[in-house]
Parts: C-alpha cells; structure tokens; sequence
C-alpha cells in the first residue's frame, strides 16, 4: 500500500533564493534530505552519521520534481510523495498510494513532528492530468488541512504526469504555464544523482523484480538442502541399523540444534565471501539456508549493521531470497529488507518484507520492521541497539559447542569447504 520513508545514498539541499514569481521559485521553498527522521540532536557517536554524505543541491520545484524518482528507487505512479523538512535538510518523507486514506499518513505526520519539521511538500503522481483544473483539489485540500494541523507550514503541492508538472498552488501562467513545465530527466539534478549511484527504475514493478524467483537455481538449491538435511540428519539421529526416513519436524528441530553453531559459522563465510564480492555456491546457499532456520543464527547475521551496511552483502541477501525454496526464503527477504531499510532505501526494504511475508504470513521479524517502517520510526534508533545485541548472540554461539559434542568449523575452514 504504501513505501516507507527512505534515506538515500545522497544528502538534497534545496537551495533558498528570494521571491521570483517570473522564475517560477516559491518563498520559503527549503530542500532537503530525503530521510527518515533524524536525531533531534544529532547520531551518536557510535552511529554512522547519514548526514555525512555527497550533497545534491537543487533549486526548487523543478529539481524537486527531477530527483523524486531517484530518491524513491523508481518513477512513482497513481502515488503521493510527502516531504517535511526542518532546516534546510528532509529529514522525513513517504510514498503513498494514490488511493490510500489520507488518515492512514497519521504516523507519518506524527514523526514528521517528532523529528521537528517544520515546512512540507507534496507531490501528487497521477495519469492523464493535461491542464487546469488540476484533479483531486479536494484531496489536495485535505493534505493542507493535515500540514496545518500538525504545525507544517506547506511549501507547495505539486501535481506530476506524463513528463510535466504543475503547481495546485501557484495561480500564475508565468511561471506554472497551463500546459505544465516538462521535467528535465537529463538535467544537472539527474546527472549528479546518476553520478552518486542513485537508480531510478522505470517502475515499482520494475523494483519488485529484483527479487524475483530463479527457478532453476532454486531447484538447484532445493535438491542441496535435502541432501545436507539428511547428512545432517544422519549424524544427529542415533544409528540403529534402521533406514532413516525423510525427516520428520521433530527431527528437523533437532538436527537444527545439533547444526546451530556450525550454521553460524556457514552464515559468517558467507558475509565475509560476500564482502570480497565472491559469489555463493548452491551447496553454500543450501547451508545458509537451513542456518537461518534457526532464529538464534539469523538474529546473529543482524550483528554485521552495526556499522554502516555493505552494499554487496545486502545484495547478497537478495540472491539468497530469490534461489531460496518458498518456505525458507523469508529469513533472508527480511535480512534483505534490514540491510536496504538501514541504508535507507525503504521502497527496497518494504518490497523485500513483501517477499518475506508471503512467503510466511506470520514471520514476526517481517512484521516488527513493517510496523516500524508504517510508522516512520527512525532507523538509528533501534537498528544500532538491535545489531549491538545481534553481536552478543553471535559470540554465545561462537563460544558453544553443539549438542553432539562436535567442535565447530571456524568461518574459514568452512569456506574451503564450498
């Protein structure tokens, strides 16, 4: 329905100039960050500071209109994109829905203030529009009601479609002509973004495929896991000289347990390959895979965002998630989705919990970090602590034997392994 609040790989200054209405600039127009919200006083200290970041500088309106689709990851359709600022930097925004409720932004306009925001902008996506009267004044209203009651001073609301823009403000033809200004896709704004790695994808669809399932891979992978199962299966299972069956749940459960501290293990290999950009093998992605089963390895892969998040080990995920058999691919979508929500890419993140939630409609993990997004929370406020401890859990594993006595493989004995 909606695609969270999102801090990209750039800061955006809006630069501030005097009133000129024939320049087609608003007073008071501040640009910004599009982020989540940050600290009122600023990361502490031992949490990377996002602000610390190559700056895009825009000038109003125009360039607003031309970084939107950067920021978000894709160009937005049938969407509103809100935007409050305080200062001269974002510091939190959203992607809605065209047909969503406006009351169900409540969250966001409720973080927007906690993170002291004081001036907003809209931009409302919607096909067809051609010319005055611009449609949805009643919806458009509606959000200034919403700015005004939360103390958010409207900067403006901006309507976008089919390669032009309008203001639902400005009444002058000077500079918001009737037929609409068209957007500069080749301009200084989207050649800087495309310079800073920023993407801007053709659709959310377009974004949505990325995660899209590699049949024959995960065939592959499939054929792995049984065999490692039951390898497994046959060393935690006491030897009675009786064939052993497929595995039942119970005995899943406790080949797990008996498999807890070397999947650690498996699961450290494959961070530290992913770092070297070194790609996974089936049997690798096989191991990983049944690791994550165990809710205590997964919580200890959350220990790597305690710095800054690597590119390639968040992608590294999202391979995971798409050669991963059906029931075993939300751990790693919500891995995925972690990584991409602590970079600040929440239109990513939200399509990755997606993923992990039809994959299982009760993964608790997906769920939290779903009600966190709905709700604006800021990611430095939880993330840095949630890794901290993910860290702990790590070292416990590490410091365990496993249940059947058996020394665990060191992340690099496994590695050569794969």
């Amino acid at each position: 329905m909606f695609g969270a609040a999102s801090t990209p790989s750039s800061t955006v200054i809006l630069s501030t100039r005097q009133d000129d209405e024939s320049a087609g600039t608003r007073n008071g127009v501040h640009g910004l960050h599009m982020s989540l919200p940050l600290p009122i006083d600023g990361p502490s200290p031992d949490i990377p500071d996002v602000v610390d970041r190559p700056v895009l500088r825009a000038s109003g309106p125009p360039e607003i209109v031309q970084l939107v689709p950067y920021l978000l990851g894709f160009h937005p359709r049938e969407s509103l994109v809100m935007m409050a600022m305080r200062g001269r930097r974002i510091v939190v925004s959203v992607r809605y829905d065209l047909d969503a409720p406006i009351e169900i932004a409540e969250p966001w306009f409720r973080s927007a203030s906690n993170a002291g925001a004081d001036h907003a902008v809209a931009l409302v996506y919607h096909d067809g529009i051609t010319g005055p009267p611009l449609p949805m004044r009643d919806y458009v209203d509606q959000l200034g009601e919403q700015f005004a009651k939360h103390g958010l001073k409207e900067v403006d609301v901006i309507a976008v479609s089919d390669g032009r823009w309008w203001s639902y403000r400005c009444p002058s033809p000077k500079c918001c002509p009737p037929e609409g200004t068209p957007i500069d896709t080749a301009g200084a704004i989207a050649a800087s973004a495309v310079s800073e790695g920023m993407v801007a994808l053709p659709s959310r669809e377009s974004l949505e495929s990325e995660l899209e399932i590699d049949e024959l891979a995960m065939c592959v992978v499939e054929a792995e896991i049984d065999k490692y199962l039951c390898d497994e299966l046959l060393k935690a299972v006491p030897d009675d000289g009786d064939a052993v069956d497929w595995p039942d749940a119970a005995q899943v459960q406790v080949a797990q347990r008996a498999m807890r501290a070397t999947g650690w293990a498996e699961v450290r290999a494959f961070v530290k390959g992913a770092r070297k950009g070194t790609k996974f093998t089936p049997p690798q992605a096989a191991r990983v895979l049944v690791a994550l089963m165990d809710r205590s390895v997964r919580d200890a892969a959350i220990g790597y965002l305690v710095g800054p998040p690597d590119d390639n080990v968040g992608d590294a995920w999202r391979q995971l998630a798409r050669v991963a058999p059906v029931d075993l691919r939300a751990a790693p979508a919500t891995l995925y989705a972690l990584w991409c929500y602590a970079a600040g890419n929440g239109a990513r993140s939200n399509i990755a919990i997606d993923v992990a939630l039809e994959a299982e409609p009760d993964y608790a993990m997906a769920q939290i970090l779903l009600d966190l997004m709905a709700s604006g929370i800021n990611p430095f406020e939880f993330i840095h602590d949630m890794a901290t401890e993910a860290q702990r859990v790590g070292r416990r594993i590490q410091r365990r034997r496993d249940p059947l006595g058996r020394r665990t493989q060191s992340a690099s004995q496994t590695a050569k392994g794969t």
